[in-house]
């Protein structure tokens, strides 16, 4: 599945820091770094990337409840800002994601290997 070479590393992502020029070696931009797929699975520093963690509404980052489509689910990736209008934290990459690439992640998160 392609989101899942996308999420794992296999296929490079590019991207940045926010507020800083220099771009990010691609194994520093790996999604399974930082996030499990799984609630099963132990997760990171970050949160569980699931079908259930992103489509049911929830309070983040102290905003209101949200939840993520994939229109919300590309912004948040390519410009840092959730679905409530909240900003993650500087130290999430901003990534440069083709159309493709994003709805390949989120396909892979949202409905695994189906």
């Amino acid at each position: 599945h392609a989101g899942e070479r996308l999420f794992d590393g296999r296929h490079p992502l590019a991207g940045g820091l926010a507020h800083h020029p220099q771009p990010l070696p691609a194994e520093a931009l790996r999604c399974v770094n930082c996030h499990a797929r799984s609630d099963r699975l132990e997760a990171g520093f970050a949160p569980v990337l699931s079908a259930a963690s992103l489509t049911r509404a929830a309070q983040r980052r102290g905003g209101p409840a949200s939840r993520y489509d994939r229109t919300a689910f590309c912004r948040v990736l390519r410009t840092g800002i959730d679905p409530a209008w909240v900003l993650v934290p500087r130290a999430m990459p901003r990534y440069a994601l083709t159309d493709a690439q994003c709805a390949a992640l989120w396909m892979y998160l949202t409905e695994g290997d189906a």
